[in-house]
């Protein structure tokens, strides 16, 4: 009996989904696929992922241990006080719940994931990143349409988004 690689691609986006499929179907591995998924994440998915993002993977290869790889985002180890920085709750209602999200500058930190997508592509990866990085340009020049899963979560993280007016005008020009 032959063996036959079987590829599953998971991604909230159809965009998102269609460039790692390139990928897969050009000769790319499961990590090569989830390096460019990831980067069009930051143009397909905005509520999801971003280059100001962290996280964590875990990796897995035949014949390895899986390996938990943290490239969550770091913050300062001196902290000032609450009281002297920009930093305030923001109340998001999903329902059933509610979910108190912290914003303002204070709440920025070390992004980790780009360091990560290049860790992961040294350790792992199988074609060079200019070719995971093609698939996704057009998406980067022309944008995407925002499907019911996204527009879903811009609408709950409107009030998040339209805090800065920069960022309002780019995801609620019609509002």
């Amino acid at each position: 009996m032959k063996a036959h690689n079987q590829n599953a691609i998971a991604a909230g986006h159809e965009e998102t989904l269609a460039v790692a499929k390139v990928i897969l179907e050009n000769g790319g591995n499961a990590f090569d696929a989830a390096i460019t998924a990831a980067i069009a994440m930051f143009i397909t998915e905005p509520c999801m992922s971003s280059a100001g993002a962290g996280g964590f993977a875990m990796v897995h290869q035949q014949g390895e241990e899986p390996k938990m790889l943290d490239f969550f985002t770091q913050t300062p180890m001196s902290k000032p006080k609450l009281k002297q920085v920009d930093f305030f709750p923001v109340t998001v209602n999903f329902g059933n719940e509610k979910e108190i999200f912290h914003v303002g500058q204070a709440s920025i930190a070390t992004p980790g994931i780009v360091k990560a997508i290049f860790e992961i592509h040294k350790l792992y990866g199988s074609i060079p990143m200019k070719e995971l990085l093609a698939p996704i340009r057009e998406l980067a020049t022309n944008g995407v349409p925002i499907n019911t899963f996204q527009g879903i979560d811009l609408g709950l993280l409107e009030s998040i988004f339209a805090l800065d007016p920069s960022v309002k005008q780019v995801f609620f020009q019609r509002r």
